[in-house]
């Protein structure tokens, strides 16, 4: 049987965290809002060999009876990406807990 493996995790000084892939990895989600309820209508996680530039990662559509919602986020980036940005390694899961709790959010 295959051992898991885990990927490293790194933060930048705004809380954002990425995790480092060979590649620059998406994660793609598109939910349809209704008046009650919300569902998850799509998930898929896209790869690339370059940085896309994105105008907006949330879009909106309306149709008659629901709302559509597409979100794109960045989720893992090559190390280079990760240093030259400035995002630290996150050594200690205790160390990600105080600095999400710095920046005012729950965990």
């Amino acid at each position: 049987m295959a051992g898991t493996t885990s990927l490293r995790s790194y933060l930048s000084g705004t809380g954002d965290v990425l995790y480092h892939t060979p590649v620059f990895t998406y994660s793609i989600d598109i939910s349809h809002i209704y008046k009650k309820r919300m569902e998850l209508a799509y998930s898929s996680y896209k790869y690339s060999t370059t940085l896309l530039s994105l105008e907006s990662q949330i879009s909106y559509e309306k149709y008659a009876n629901f709302t559509k919602v597409t979100t794109i986020e960045l989720v893992g980036a090559p190390i280079k990406y990760l240093v030259e940005n400035g995002y630290k390694p996150i050594d200690d899961y205790k160390d990600y807990i105080k600095t999400k709790r710095k920046h005012g959010n729950k965990v």
